[in-house]
């Protein structure tokens, strides 16, 4: 139910109530879709009292986008973009998602909420004097500094979108203008800015979100919960106010633009996992498959990988469907959207394995270029080669080059105790790296553990240029410049390649091979043994008597919408202390085909099973008898 599309524009919502009924005559819930920040701006109907509310930039021009417009809506409206600040537009959003509550919605998706308005210029007259009521709360030696930058007697005499049009110097300005890298350098306290909208923009999200929850408890005596689009959470921005949600949603983690072809999400859902949220709603939009005009048929293995990744890999699944011209073929898809229900059994009341492995996704380094391709890469990597992992996450406060970042860290302080249970540590990109952070690695190692550090010998110089004179930061970067070496008890190795950007760039294989040599040559066998040099994960659940392990084909080209199939495999099962010495049956599930009994060998806890080929999706489930 999408109030984004409807409130603002359709007089007659009042039928949502007849379709939240029959939805729950149903059994299904019903969740309602609101933007943060943007309108379709018809002129005569705009309300008057949100006219103040519509971005501005430096010389008072309204701000509007063409976000998916000129594509997907045929660029016939202009789509102006609003304040979060406003208390005013905050007031519009929580009165839309109240109807909403109303009409008896289950749940409320807040769309764009990780970033508001944060990428686009906002010199509204209100944002402009929050932003003075926000250099009076700094110390008086910040204060000091503006009133010297500037050369005002007091901050009163602070005009801050004057000083950014005389220092832009130019006549036109477009949110591409905003940006530039080489514009920001030279608009006055950009960063500080920055940080600023980002810490009122969260204000108003938990605000909203706040006084909703409220709203509903007393007038309808319920608990609501909220979620917001985080993408991948490879980002400082998704997960910044990540904690103010009780579920995460990964909105377009499958569509087929053709710079995001493809985004597998266990390393997500294992880290909303390590942030307290265990639920994560994965959406497929082949929103690219729509623009080029095709049908439905071409697109029956996008949704069918997408639907087995989000439940194999510890999330839950839904589509957009209708919307940007989605069509599915669902005749063919429907064996995938019935098997978690009709084995369920699979599914509920398990968790995911204990592995040895640990990825550490630290808060530094989030916002480098291609931390992203490197943490997802790492995270298949490990699974294409059958190893269990989860991920650990840790975030203190830092300056980037004396200057203080844009999003405030979040509070999840990295310990030697969140780390110390792991065996193995692998960091798939450092570029960036705190005191507290190269302390508790320090420790880690020196106490015997195994850290393996994806980083390049450029990075590492950046590092020691910034941060060479704190020991920890210094000591640590020695280690890794000699790229193998025993440190306590423990081992630091820094591979020559970093082979999770890599495999996610451009896949290939070989890197599975390369992995394993290193992970096994230290002493760590794959939970899964036996795994094929192919795309093909591996992720594994129990629940002591049960052994689950979910297989699913990544092999997919998304230009021609073929998955090559994958060839039967010979799996060598770990199983967990609790099932050793037991009797064992062993089933193979898949949607494409009946329950199969497997034969099976039992070696010193391993289970040599044999599977059948498929093309997609099966599972292995093995069951303690006696």
């Amino acid at each position: 139910m999408s109030s984004w599309f409807d409130f603002m524009w359709v007089g007659d919502v009042e039928r949502y109530s007849e379709y939240v009924d029959s939805m729950h005559g149903r059994g299904i819930y019903v969740v309602c879709t609101q933007s943060m920040i943007t309108t379709y701006q018809y002129e005569k109907e705009e309300p008057a009292e949100l006219a103040a509310t519509i971005l501005r930039n430096p010389f008072g021009e309204l701000v509007s986008s063409d976000y998916g417009l000129g594509e997907t809506m045929g660029g016939t409206q202009t789509w102006y973009i609003h304040s979060m600040l406003h208390p005013t537009w905050q007031d519009m959003l929580l009165d839309e998602i109240k109807m909403a509550i109303d009409y008896g919605a289950d749940g409320i998706l807040i769309d764009e909420l990780p970033y508001g308005a944060a990428y686009e210029p906002d010199f509204t007259e209100y944002t402009m004097q929050l932003y003075n009521e926000y250099h009076s709360r700094k110390t008086p030696e910040e204060i000091n500094d503006i009133l010297e930058m500037f050369e005002i007697a007091t901050l009163d005499d602070l005009d801050y979108t004057a000083e950014v049009c005389a220092a832009l110097d130019q006549l036109e300005f477009t949110s591409e203008d905003w940006r530039n890298w080489e514009v920001q350098q030279s608009i006055p306290l950009f960063e500080d800015y920055q940080r600023f909208i980002r810490v009122e923009n969260k204000k108003a999200i938990e605000r909203i979100i706040t006084e909703a929850k409220a709203y509903a408890e007393e007038t309808q005596g319920r608990v609501i919960p909220f979620s917001g689009n985080f993408n991948d959470l490879s980002s400082q921005e998704a997960v910044y106010c990540f904690d103010l949600v009780d579920f995460a949603d990964m909105e377009c983690s499958y569509n087929r633009w053709g710079w995001f072809p493809m985004t597998r999400n266990a390393a997500s859902v294992r880290l909303a996992a390590a942030l307290g949220k265990k639920g994560y709603v994965l959406t497929a939009m082949d929103t690219r498959g729509a623009l080029l005009g095709r049908g439905p048929e071409t697109t029956r293995n996008f949704y069918r990988t997408a639907i087995a990744d989000a439940y194999a890999s510890g999330g839950a699944f839904y589509v957009e469907e209708g919307g940007h011209g989605l069509q599915q073929d669902i005749p063919a898809l429907t064996p995938y959207y019935r098997f978690p229900l009709d084995n369920l059994h699979l599914f509920e009341g398990v968790e995911p394995v204990e592995p040895e492995i640990c990825v550490l996704h630290l808060w530094e380094n989030l916002d480098a270029p291609h931390y992203s391709k490197a943490f997802h890469g790492t995270s298949n990597l490990l699974a294409d080669s059958g190893y269990q992992f989860d991920v650990v996450f840790g975030a203190e406060e830092y300056l980037q080059w004396g200057k203080v970042p844009r999003y405030p860290a979040p509070d999840y302080p990295l310990t030697l105790e969140m780390i110390s249970g792991y065996p193995l540590v692998i960091v798939p990109e450092l570029v960036d790296l705190t005191s507290g952070h190269a302390a508790v690695l320090l420790d880690y190692v020196e106490g015997g553990g195994v850290l393996v550090v994806f980083s390049s010998p450029g990075d590492l110089d950046t590092l020691v240029v910034q941060r060479g004179a704190d020991p920890s930061i210094s000591q640590l970067v020695g280690f890794l410049n000699d790229m193998e070496v025993d440190v306590g008890a423990g081992r630091v190795i820094r591979p020559a390649d970093r082979w999770g950007s890599m495999y996610a760039s451009i896949p290939d294989t070989h890197f599975q091979g390369v992995m394993r040599g290193l992970l096994e040559q230290e002493g760590f066998m794959p939970q899964v043994g036996g795994m094929p040099d192919a795309f093909i994960s591996a992720f594994q659940y129990n629940d002591g008597s049960r052994l689950i392990t979910q297989l699913v084909n990544y092999d997919y080209n998304w230009n021609t919408d073929v998955t090559t199939a994958a060839d039967p495999m010979e799996l060598e099962l770990t199983l967990p202390g609790s099932m050793a010495g037991a009797d064992l049956s062993v089933t193979f599930y898949s949607p494409e085909a009946p329950p199969q009994a497997l034969a099976s060998v039992i070696e010193g806890g391993v289970v040599h099973v044999t599977t059948p080929g498929f093309s997609v999706w099966g599972v292995i489930e093995i069951v303690a008898t006696s």
